[in-house]
């Protein structure tokens, strides 16, 4: 009978280290898991700055093309669409508004 209890004892045993080798595998794999996430946290957080930076620099673009082109500033719409250049020369009808001729001639007359 003592016999008969150290093969299975065997297969427990081994059993058992299988599976501390797989969760030791396991611990180290969620180790290396989490590092790759907060490399890649950062990466995101750098390419969120970098692009709010863009976005910044075409707004001031914008403004300055709405500058020379004598169209007044518009507050965003709250929908969250923002009206285009060539939308806001347009009048309600359709038909293009007419462009202020002194800041036309102002800023042809500064690039000579």
């Amino acid at each position: 009978m003592v016999g008969s209890k150290n093969p299975k004892k065997g297969i427990a045993l081994s059993s058992l280290r299988d599976m501390t080798e797989k969760i030791k595998t396991l611990d180290a794999e969620k180790k290396n898991l989490l590092l790759e996430i907060e490399e890649l946290k950062k990466l995101a957080e750098s390419k969120t700055q970098a692009l709010e930076s863009e976005v910044g620099m075409l707004r001031e673009e914008v403004e300055s093309l709405r500058t020379l082109l004598g169209v007044e500033a518009m507050d965003p719409p709250e929908t969250g669409s923002e009206q285009t250049l060539s939308e806001e020369l347009q009048s309600p009808s359709g038909t293009e508004k007419p462009e202020p001729e002194k800041s036309k001639t102002n800023f042809l007359r500064r690039k000579k």
